[in-house]
């Protein structure tokens, strides 16, 4: 019979206890969270999204415990374990009643459960240590209580509302007091997801076991990748190409979330090259491609599910995807829902929405997270559909990179803000207060309603009134169809008088065309009389003298002539009158003279447009050639941005095989490149921020200066100022006179670093001394007023003013200690123009005259962020902005955005010109400032919403010269931003700065004697990294260590 391998790898979901012989690599970690458990009964165990904390508990720690580690009550272990969900007190009493835990039958009874939640009751904090005590394994075994995933708490906010609610308090209370309680053998193992680590800083009794008892799960190292290969597929004759390696290390150094992606990957590499039994003996990059790569390997799964589903199945999971999304905060990185709502949503049962997630979870495992209110710890059958409370939640999201899932969560917040405007809409309808839309809105709407989507079923997730919205549109729809009649009948009415005009302009026009006819033979007849009235004159006057010759008598000879005469006037007569119709007929000519000679200028004119026409025909060519051009810059530059990412690949590869002609191959490329990059980006016909590669740049030049400097990681390079001893964290520095650095953190001590010094000349410290005992207390914050003067604040209230220079160990007592507050202390500022300091606590701003007693208190409600810049303070306090100025005098910094809407505000940083808040959850909002705008209480205009960060920030810092913007996290990144650029393009600008592998506390920049400005940050390991602020002078330092090391004589 063949025995089919086990796959060791677990995919997308965390390893369990009996899987802890497939678990490699993280061994020292275990070891290290234990130490910290063993000293204070109590960790806090932190790290990223799918970093592996889960597994590091399940197939590390529990198994190491029960193979015997010493505690209280000896080196026997009970554990239980659970996750908060939205019921923690109910789930915190179905763990203790799990079989191993507090009784010795090792069988489980859920019906402990509410004998456990009344104890709890009635003994408060106690009631922990109240419940072991009545245990069997009392003074037995240890009791170890692991809460798993307690982000729980603030995730679900619809279904748990930690703000309202008080069992999270009674849970922290629980886990304080059974911890300090000293005669009890229980421990407590939190472990939560960094970006919700500022939550727990509400909890102030937490707060005093939390600071010393954290562990950060660390990023897997090429060590530790090797362990897991070894153990795995190297034991199957199995081997990966290097620059396989290589890609692992340096998506792993880049992101240790993307752990879950590899996971996934090399379990599809395992069933594909070892369970299946292919031939296969050396996985190369293109085996790696076809899988998707690290980044997209859950993307690529997807997609091809999707892709071979029918069009109803396409259909259903997408609206699946679209059900999930966060209907009451469209921007949460959160996606759940209950399986009620969801199956509303697509309109299916429960029962087959429950099959269809569990064929999912087949594949994609925890990707689909799955579970109870209340976590009882029984199964649920494989046959019965999950309860309609039960919520799924999407994990692992942030790194999906499936373009589709983001198209689909794209059109619901699209979808959801028609939805909201149009029914907004509707309501001001309904009271009158706007008229039924009109084009284009009314179009929108139209398409907005016939979208499959936008049903009923849709709508119930909705908290509006779906009815009222159709009717809005469908009645606006009814009036513009009544306005376009009547329109169209007015035109019509138009064009038949169009018509009747033009048909008497055809008539006038024949009746001038007769006229001008008449006119001629007028004047023609009027000639004619005039010869006939000369030639009667003439016949006149010879029938006159005929009379007289002839002897007629007198008087037939006059009548005959008055007579002649008389049919001469009349001639006469008759031939003026033709002569005037002669005139209006030479008039009307020279009128449609003057018509020919307009037509004429008319046609010269459209000789001359067509002339234009033709030069614009040849500019047009010519921007044509531009774009052409521009377009093959874009290309290139595009081509450059990518080689810069696979020469990070490719010297990590040459590096860790020891070739350094190709090294030195590479490098010189990389130079040579990044130089073209450069210029190209200047070309006339480029806008610099359309091009990205500012951060593939940067990855490039750390590798290269790590190389050149022959260390492991930038943060091991010359960059590193200094580092504090035992890892004591570095909270504040200051620098005086851009010469000298004084920084500190843990154990009350200040240090000094001389920027004009060795490093080897640098030992200058000073340990602060309260009535001749070292205080070992944390410093907050480190101010220096000149080099005579450090204040320094800590954590336990107390201010300290120092001389630096007097002695190497200062005993002196606080200038000021807060006894009469119950307020913690923010932040100093020192106003050295007028000699006064101002302390800032949580409720008041206290200002002091030459460190004298206070002379005024201000006092504000909840102040979460300070800045002092110009003799203005800025406070951010009760959801409000405010700056006080050199007199003392408040006012309200109005935003054009409600700050309430921004959320946990706890940093703000102030420019000249900007106002930056920083909050929680990782964002940075950018706004104008103008003081003047302030005076006349007028809004500060919002400008951009950065949302790179995981975690609350931790400090902000904008270079003025160019205009870059710095931020940095309890995520332990740093990211550079050139806010010149327009706003859809400042993220082609972003550059994340890799070298903190613990939480960033402060920033500051200084000058150094070559006129190179440098950003230098501060970390809770105590490490002072510098960075080059300027990419270019970073490659000219780059180019001088190659040339030194590989061009030298």
């Amino acid at each position: 019979m063949i025995k089919i391998p086990l796959n060791p790898f677990v995919g997308l979901k965390p390893y369990a206890e009996n899987q802890n012989n497939s678990y490699f690599g993280r061994e020292q970690e275990v070891e290290n969270v234990l130490d910290i458990l063993q000293k204070n009964k109590f960790v806090t165990f932190s790290g990223a999204s799918g970093s592996g904390k889960t597994s590091l508990i399940n197939a590390g720690l529990i198994p190491r415990l029960k193979k015997g580690f010493v505690g209280q009550a000896g080196k026997d272990w009970a554990i239980a374990s659970f996750r908060p969900g939205i019921d923690p007190l109910v789930n915190l009493s179905y763990a203790l009643t799990a079989r191993e835990v507090l009784k010795d039958d090792l069988k489980s009874n859920t019906t402990d459960r509410k004998y456990y939640s009344e104890i709890i009751s009635n003994f408060g904090s106690l009631g922990i240590v109240e419940i072991y005590k009545r245990s069997e394994i009392f003074g037995k075994k240890n009791l170890l209580i692991i809460i798993d995933q307690l982000e729980d708490l603030y995730k679900y906010n619809r279904y748990f509302d930690y703000a309202l609610s008080e069992e999270d308090n009674v849970l922290m209370d629980l886990i304080y007091r059974t911890v300090t309680f000293k005669n009890t053998a229980i421990y407590f193992l939190i472990c939560i997801e960094t970006p919700y680590l500022t939550k727990l800083t509400s909890y102030n009794k937490l707060q005093e076991i939390i600071s010393k008892s954290q562990y950060s799960i660390q990023n897997i190292d090429h060590k530790g990748i090797h362990q897991i290969l070894k153990d795995t597929f190297y034991k199957k004759n199995i081997q990966f190409n290097s620059k396989v390696i290589d890609l692992f290390n340096e998506t792993l150094k880049e992101e240790i979330c993307y752990l879950p992606n590899l996971q996934f990957l090399l379990y599809k590499l395992y069933e594909k090259f070892v369970v299946n039994e292919n031939e296969k003996t050396i996985i190369g990059l293109d085996d790696i491609d076809t899988f998707g790569g690290i980044k997209q390997s859950i993307e690529k799964d997807f997609e091809n599910l999707y892709v071979l589903s029918s069009k109803l199945e396409q259909n259903r999971m997408a609206n699946f995807f679209k059900s999930i999304l966060d209907t009451q905060n469209l921007s949460s990185k959160v996606q759940y829902e209950t399986i009620l709502k969801i199956s509303e949503h697509i309109n299916i049962s429960q029962s087959d929405l429950s099959r269809e997630i569990r064929l999912l979870k087949k594949t994609f495992f925890d990707f689909f997270d799955v579970f109870e209110p209340s976590i009882s710890g029984i199964p649920i059958a494989e046959n019965k559909p999950f309860d309609s409370k039960n919520i799924i939640s999407l994990k692992y999201t942030k790194f999906l990179n499936w373009e589709r899932h983001s198209e689909w969560l794209e059109e619901e917040k699209n979808n959801f803000e028609d939805f909201k405007a149009f029914s907004e809409d509707a309501i001001k309808k309904n009271n009158n207060k706007v008229d039924f839309l009109k084009t284009p809105e009314l179009e929108s709407a139209i398409a907005w309603r016939d979208n499959s989507t936008s049903n009923k079923n849709w709508a119930k997730k909705y908290n509006l009134d779906f009815d009222q919205t159709i009717n809005f549109i469908n009645d606006s729809e009814q009036d513009d169809l009544r306005i376009k009649k009547e329109k169209s009948d007015q035109l019509a009415r138009e064009r038949n008088k169009d018509r009747k005009a033009t048909k008497i302009a055809f008539t006038l026009a024949g009746f001038a065309l007769i006229g001008l006819l008449i006119a001629y033979i007028s004047y023609k007849t009027a000639d004619e009389q005039r010869q006939i009235a000369n030639e009667k004159e003439v016949e006149a006057r010879e029938a006159e003298d005929f009379a007289k010759k002839e002897g007629l008598t007198a008087r037939k000879a006059e009548a005959r002539a008055k007579f002649e005469k008389q049919i001469a006037k009349d001639a006469e007569a008759k031939a003026e009158n033709e002569g005037r119709k002669a005139k209006k007929a030479e008039a009307r000519a020279k009128f449609e003279k003057q018509i020919a000679i307009d037509l004429k200028i008319k046609a010269n004119a459209a000789k001359l447009d067509a002339q234009e026409k033709e030069q614009e025909a040849k500019k047009e060519k010519g921007k044509a050639q531009k774009e052409s051009e521009k377009n093959r810059t874009l290309k290139e530059l595009i081509e450059l941005n990518s080689d810069f990412k696979d020469l990070v690949i490719s010297l990590s590869s040459a590096e860790q095989e020891n070739k350094n002609e190709e090294i030195r191959d590479l490098i010189d490329s990389s130079i040579v490149k990044q130089k073209r990059f450069n210029k190209l980006k200047k070309h006339d016909l480029i806008d610099a921020e359309e091009i990205k590669g500012d951060e593939s740049i940067l990855k490039l030049n750390q590798k290269i200066l790590t190389i050149l400097k022959g260390a492991n990681s930038y943060g091991k390079t010359d960059m590193l100022l200094t580092k504090n001893k035992k890892n004591y964290s570095i909270r504040s520095f200051d620098i005086l006179n851009n010469k000298k650095i004084a920084y500190a953190g843990d154990k009350g001590v200040i240090n000094f670093y001389d920027l004009d010094k060795s490093k080897q000349q640098q030992n200058t410290s000073i340990a602060i001394v309260e009535n001749y005992s070292n205080i070992e207390d944390r410093i907050r914050n480190l101010v220096y007023v000149h080099d005579s003067i450090l204040v320094a604040i800590t954590f336990s209230k107390k201010v300290f003013k120092i001389n630096p220079k007097k002695d190497s160990v200062l005993t002196l007592k606080p200038f000021y200690k807060i006894s009469e507050y119950k307020n913690d202390i923010l932040d100093i500022f020192i106003d050295t123009i007028n000699n006064k300091q101002f302390l800032i606590t949580t409720d008041y701003i206290i200002t002091f005259n030459n460190y004298n007693l206070p002379t005024k208190n201000l006092k504000y409600k909840n102040i979460k962020a300070t800045y002092y810049r110009d003799s203005k303070l800025f406070i951010v306090s009760n959801n409000k902005v405010f700056v006080i100025n050199e007199n003392g005098n408040s006012e309200e910094i109005l935003l054009d955005n409600n700050l309430s809407d921004v959320k946990g505000v706890d940093k703000i940083y102030v420019t000249k010109n900007y106002l930056f808040l920083g909050n929680k959850n990782g964002n940075v909002f950018w706004y104008d400032y103008k003081y003047d705008n302030v005076k006349n209480s007028k809004t500060q205009k919002f400008r951009y919403k950065f949302e790179d960060h995981s975690s609350s920030i931790t400090s902000m810092f904008l270079e003025e010269d160019k205009n870059l913007l710095f931020t940095a996290s309890l995520d332990n990144k740093i990211f550079r931003y050139n806010i010149d650029y327009a706003s859809e393009f400042i993220r082609n600008s972003k550059a994340n700065f890799v070298g903190h592998e613990k939480w960033i506390w402060d920033m500051n920049t200084y000058t150094d004697k070559t006129n190179q400005k440098f950003l230098i940050t501060a970390d809770e390991q105590g490490n002072l990294l510098t960075w080059y602020i300027d990419p270019e002078d970073f490659l000219e330092n780059i180019k001088s260590l190659y040339e030194k090391k590989y061009l030298k004589k």
